[in-house]
């Protein structure tokens, strides 16, 4: 499975452009399951990433979005 999402490690970085692209699947090499993107829509991936950051338990100076 891919590395925790509610810590302090991104690896293609933790901006919401990025996080969106990674949910999405417009980034190559990455670890989110395959057609999970491509069946939500915008709004959803939005709700997705939203979700992501309510859960994030990493350090607060971390945080840039």
């Amino acid at each position: 499975m891919c590395p925790s999402a509610i810590d302090d490690q991104w690896t293609f970085g933790s901006d919401d452009e990025t996080v969106f692209k990674l949910i999405k699947e417009e980034i190559p090499n990455q670890t989110m399951p395959t057609t999970i993107g491509s069946e939500l829509s915008e709004a959803q991936i939005w709700q997705v990433l939203t979700y992501v950051r309510s859960i994030y338990k990493g350090d607060p100076s971390m945080i840039d979005w």
